[in-house]
């Protein structure tokens, strides 16, 4: 449409031109024959006064003859040259033709762009921002008058846009007014994307006016949220809306910055505090930190980010039902850099509450034994449900060998006589001990046996 657009006024203004270099030629042709017909007028009056000298007549006062040009001397009476006011009107008729050309143009545009708009808004939106000489401004107007009318939230979208690009226009505050009195979230939610792209100043302005929160996509309704003031929008939203704020902390507009850093502080959805502590666990980024503890954040999962935000804001009772494969994690926790976090963790490893977290514990004790499992394996007394060897040397460690002298189970004298040989005098002191207190008839058979092998 551009193209035929303008192939149009070339072939128009070519033909203004002809008209024009038409009307001119006329009027020099004009010019030039009014000239000669001038001179040969003067050249017989000459000649015929000349006639009369010769002859010596008389002068003749009277009428002068009809067929002998009237003599004036000097004197001459010129009639209206209507030469010029034929070139004008030349020129206006030009004028008039492509007039009359613009306006067939126009009435094409308004007829038919209805149903062009219906067709390709993409089109349309070429009209919208067109500079074609003499009618480009007409066709912003009407491409701007017709998405109006049409009122989707595409065509809301490209109104938007050309608030943006189309400054000082005489139809910009038409369409200001236009988008205004927008009340669907579908043509709110494209002024609100046009906006979150340019940042334009009247855009801005409207969102504030109009209090307007887009409902997708996450960013944008993050976005217009925390411009217009209506923080509980995110604060209330989950990872997504997290996600976002932790994004805005980067934005260009200072009162964007502010407000996410604000609402941060005041997260009530459980999935947004999550996705706040994983990037904190996964970045120990400073400023974060500060937040989750001074607000008191711990994730609910996934269990590693659970385990570390809890115990860096001082929650580990929290985490200390947790089961089996929170144990590894804890004891890599108590190694951690962050001496808050170690220290939280050696101090869960003597309160956990979990059986079989305490199993799990038990068995790390048995093939490490590290000084710092030692503290916490004495500190919760605990002994281990199975396995059977894991079992005995807690209940001995921890001076409960009573817990394991009803044990049937045969095996056991087995391992307490390992136990005798053990490199940890406490254990060897409570096997020795154990040895004379067993009260199972099959344990003690085990024994006596055992005693006759080797005596």
């Amino acid at each position: 449409m551009e193209i035929l657009t303008t192939i149009l006024i070339v072939i128009g203004l070519i033909l203004f031109i002809i008209i024009v270099l038409f009307g001119l030629g006329v009027w020099l042709s004009w010019e030039f024959g009014n000239w000669l017909f001038n001179l040969g007028n003067q050249s017989v009056n000459q000649l015929v006064n000349l006639g009369k000298k010769l002859v010596n007549q008389p002068a003749n006062l009277g009428n002068p003859p009809v067929n002998q040009p009237l003599d004036l001397g000097n004197q001459s009476i010129s009639s209206p040259d209507p030469s010029f006011g034929l070139f004008v009107i030349y020129i206006l008729i030009g004028l008039a033709i492509v007039q009359i050309g613009r306006l067939i143009l126009q009435i094409g545009l308004f007829i038919f762009l209805p149903v062009k708009l219906a067709r390709n808004l993409i089109e349309v939106q070429g009209m919208l921002f067109s500079q074609i000489p003499l009618i480009g401004k007409r066709r912003r107007g009407l491409a701007a008058q017709a998405l109006i009318q049409n009122g989707s939230p595409e065509a809301v979208g490209l109104l938007a846009d050309a608030i943006t690009k189309l400054d000082n226009e005489l139809n910009q505050p038409i369409i200001l007014e236009t988008l205004e009195k927008l009340s669907e979230q579908d043509c709110i939610d494209a002024v609100c994307q046009v906006w979150e792209t340019t940042r334009h100043e009247d855009l801005t302005a409207l969102l504030i006016k109009r209090d307007w929160v887009a409902d997708s996509p996450a960013n944008v309704r993050v976005l217009s949220a925390l411009k217009v003031g209506k923080l509980e929008v995110v604060t209330e939203g989950g990872r997504e809306a997290a996600q976002m704020l932790l994004e805005a902390f980067n934005d260009a507009d200072q009162d964007v910055v502010q407000r996410a850093k604000q609402c941060v502080c005041n997260l009530k959805n459980p999935d947004g505090i999550d996705y706040l502590c994983e990037q904190w666990f996964e970045r120990r980024d400073a400023e974060l930190e500060q937040v989750i503890v001074q607000r008191n954040y711990f994730a609910k999962e996934p269990i590693n980010v659970r385990i570390f935000s809890a115990l860096k804001t001082g929650n580990r009772q929290e985490i200390a039902n947790d089961e089996a494969d929170a144990i590894s994690l804890l004891l890599k926790a108590s190694k951690d850099t962050d001496s808050q976090i170690a220290t939280e963790a050696i101090a869960l490893l003597g309160e956990l509450k979990n059986q079989q977290a305490i199993d799990a514990f038990c068995q790390e004790w048995v093939i490490t034994r590290a000084e710092r499992l030692t503290a916490a394996l004495q500190q919760g007394k605990y002994v281990a449900d199975n396995p059977t060897e894991v079992r005995l040397l807690t209940a001995l460690k921890t001076g409960q060998r009573q817990i394991i002298t009803n044990d049937e189970d045969t095996k056991m004298i087995v391992l307490l006589l390992k136990a005798c040989d053990d490199a940890d005098s406490q254990i060897v002191q409570e096997a020795n001990a154990l040895l004379g207190e067993l009260k199972n008839q099959q344990a003690i058979d085990v024994l006596c046996q055992e005693w006759e092998k080797t005596r």
